[in-house]
């Protein structure tokens, strides 16, 4: 009987099957690390866009405003008022007076 070369020994499937579980292991705990990383960073992202949308709303409230008194006095007669009604019409911007 011929004997095998000692190169060439034969693993029993414990092992194999401990590094396969071992590699998913680290996998499915480096892709949870990185879910939580990233949703981490998208709520900073949105308190950030939440905190930025504060000055826009008063900023929009102001330009409503000015748009009223501009369509108020295009309304009683103003000549500059209804020229700047005018150019704001030509641009697509549509100025209603509120009641």
């Amino acid at each position: 009987m011929a004997r095998r070369p000692s190169s060439l020994r034969y693993l029993p499937p414990e092992i194999p099957l401990a590094i396969a579980a071992a590699a998913l292991a680290l996998t499915l705990g480096f892709q949870g690390w990185e879910l939580l990383a990233t949703r981490s960073a998208l709520v900073t992202a949105g308190l950030i866009a939440r905190h930025d949308a504060r000055p826009g709303k008063s900023v929009r409230a102001q330009l409503e405003k000015l748009a009223d008194g501009t369509a108020r006095l295009a309304a009683d007669g103003d000549d500059n008022a209804k020229a700047v009604m005018a150019e704001m019409q030509k641009l697509g911007v549509t100025l209603h007076r509120k009641q």
